[in-house]
């Protein structure tokens, strides 16, 4: 098995950081092109050029270096990045973490990876982001490689159902995005009634000047409304549903969440990321949520047996022994 690479978040950025980096290589080595400066004159476009070429280059370098491409067969994994190129036998490799996480750029964030351990003390860390088959390539990984990888097998569960359905949510107006979101509303208010003397000049031009600003906002409705998940124990399963995005519903029966991890990104949310047993996960970004909720959902998918890290970010410690627990 090989791994593929996701398009738009691992290839993508690497060709437009490339272009940019081209560009400014081409200032440099054009320093008759000029740009106009705020003195209503005209300099050489070469420094602008040399900031190009640097600051593209020192991003490019870093996005390609974490860049790791593995093939795994049965009796050895070769893997090759921008600067090495390591075939590894079955008995070199110390350890196969499939859940880890690990930090990718400047910051304290941690990303779910992949991390091999080789002897001599070589780590090689393949984030999931990066890759669009990694739940396969873990999932390959635990079948050919049992004495090395961790988890071996998630152990089957009982199917436990709640007799009350329980819900984990704040309230979401007086939370940092509500009222974000709550000022986004009064600016778009405000916005419409400022445009509407355009309706004077006919509605297409109030349509369109609408259309435009609804556009321009429309990011910051989607990047603080997508931060107010809460969570609803029901019967067997645990729902996902929104305070914003009211239709958003989605289930995971407790069976099959491997773990359940507590997570601080860099500038967002607390969220809560669920891994499945298929070696698949997603992050849900719940602004709404205060200790008191976060320690009751906790409390309570442990009593269901489910698995719950990262509870040290609003000061729940972790349970004692877990071979799925990754390092930090």
């Amino acid at each position: 098995m090989r791994s593929r690479f996701n398009f738009f978040i691992a290839i993508l950025p690497c060709i437009f950081f490339a272009a940019l980096f081209g560009l400014g290589w081409y200032f440099v080595f054009h320093p008759e092109m000029r740009v106009r400066n705020k003195f209503h004159g005209t300099n050489s476009a070469a420094i602008p050029g040399l900031v190009l070429v640097v600051g593209m280059g020192f991003v490019l370098f870093v996005l390609l270096k974490r860049i790791v491409w593995l093939r795994i067969e049965r009796d050895r994994l070769m893997i090759r990045g921008l600067f090495f190129r390591q075939e590894l036998a079955l008995s070199e490799i110390r350890e196969i973490r499939l859940l880890d996480r690990k930090t990718m750029f400047i910051g304290n964030t941690r990303y779910e990876a992949l991390t091999i351990r080789a002897a001599g003390q070589k780590e090689f860390i393949l984030y999931d982001v990066l890759y669009s088959n990694m739940p396969a390539m873990k999932a390959c990984l635990q079948e050919w490689y049992k004495g090395v990888a961790r988890p071996g097998y998630f152990q089957d569960r009982p199917v436990v159902k709640v007799s009350e359905p329980e819900t984990f949510a704040g309230n979401f107006v007086f939370s940092q995005n509500g009222l974000f979101l709550l000022g986004w509303c009064v600016f778009m208010i405000w916005m419409m009634k400022t445009l509407w003397p355009l309706a004077a000049r006919g509605w297409s031009e109030l349509v369109v000047a609408c259309s435009v600003v609804s556009l321009l906002g429309s990011p910051l409705l989607i990047i603080f409304g997508g931060q107010l998940y809460y969570f609803r124990i029901e019967g067997d399963e645990l729902l996902i549903k929104s305070h914003v995005w009211f239709w958003y519903k989605r289930c995971y029966p407790l069976a099959d969440i491997a773990c359940a991890v507590i997570e601080k990104p860099y500038n967002r949310s607390t969220a809560l990321r669920i891994r499945t047993r298929d070696f698949r996960s997603k992050s849900f970004g719940a602004g709404s949520l205060r200790k008191r909720h976060w320690e009751g959902l906790c409390q309570r998918l442990r009593q269901l047996q489910v698995p719950v890290v990262g509870g040290g970010y609003i000061g729940i410690p972790d349970e004692a022994s877990a071979d799925w627990r990754s390092e930090d």
